[in-house]
């Protein structure tokens, strides 16, 4: 157990990204563009928004993924079809891609 006096600095390396030299893809922004280059690389029929977060379990990747846009006066999504991917912070590499259901 981690006494509370330590915790936000626990808190704190968990989130952290792993040092890198110089990142490919340091920020969202960046990852937005390697997983936008990456969707353009495989048409798929229809429209879908981006979404860019850290990855929760491994702060040095990004995860992207693609839904469909919400329906209008519902707010809420339909179907999926979009891609998913994660995308590492240091290389901009991209692993686990796969079309989402």
């Amino acid at each position: 157990m981690v006494p509370s006096i330590l915790l936000p600095l626990a808190l704190a390396a968990a989130v952290q990204a792993p040092a890198c030299a110089r990142p490919v893809a340091p920020d969202e922004a960046a990852a937005r563009r390697i997983a936008v280059r990456e969707i353009a690389a495989r048409p798929r029929p229809g429209r879908f928004v981006l979404h860019v977060f850290p990855e929760r379990g491994d702060p040095g990747l990004w995860r992207a993924w693609q839904v469909p846009p919400a329906v209008p006066g519902r707010g809420t999504t339909r179907g999926g079809g979009g891609i998913t991917m994660n995308i590492d912070r240091c290389t901009g590499a991209v692993s686990n891609l796969h079309y989402s259901r």
